[in-house]
């Protein structure tokens, strides 16, 4: 690559100086050919991903929802994408605002996928399930839960999007009943 790279350097600067000859009875400067080979590893490594199934739709949903929710549930492809709404593998369920701007999201197949920012509170949802609720990053909220830790679709994440409080985002968690978010 250093060959090459002193080749381009000769190369420009011969075309410099053969350019800058301005004298019409001088014999036009030839550059010399220049061939260079790189060789390159032909290596080739192969890896497998783990492909995840699809969750099936959570097993119930808020009966209370954000002030700024509307109440009919957005088609998926209008929502805009960001960390919370395109979860590999997971079901989401959500609301938006009037203008199409999610402000809730029901996540079944994956836990929030940054850290709590500052500590969390322990609530108990859904008759007895233990539940962490915080705030996560740029003023999102969270509420996360595992109904069988050992089972990837039996995590959930709650998410409550700016702007939101404590309060508003407990009162949600606290709502979880038995049914479907699509209802």
């Amino acid at each position: 690559m250093r060959s090459a790279l002193l080749c381009l350097v000769l190369l420009a600067s011969a075309c410099g100086a053969a350019s800058s000859n301005t004298s019409t009875t001088a014999p036009p400067q030839t550059i010399p050919a220049v061939i260079t080979t790189i060789a390159v590893s032909e290596q080739s490594t192969t890896s497998t991903t783990e492909v995840l199934a699809l969750c099936d739709p959570a097993e119930f949903f808020p009966t209370v929802l954000p002030p700024a929710a509307v109440d009919d549930t957005p088609v998926f492809a209008d929502v805009p994408l960001d960390q919370y709404t395109v979860i590999s593998g997971a079901w989401t369920g959500m609301r938006n605002d009037e203008n199409g701007n999610p402000v809730m999201v029901l996540i079944r197949g994956a836990l929030p996928p940054v850290q709590f920012s500052a500590d969390i509170e322990p609530i108990t949802i859904l008759d007895g399930v233990p539940a962490a609720l915080g705030p996560l990053e740029d003023g999102f909220w969270g509420v996360a839960w595992a109904l069988s830790p050992d089972d990837r679709c039996d995590l959930y994440s709650l998410i409550l999007y700016p702007p939101t409080s404590a309060d508003q985002a407990r009162g949600v968690a606290l709502s979880l009943a038995e049914g479907s978010i699509t209802q």
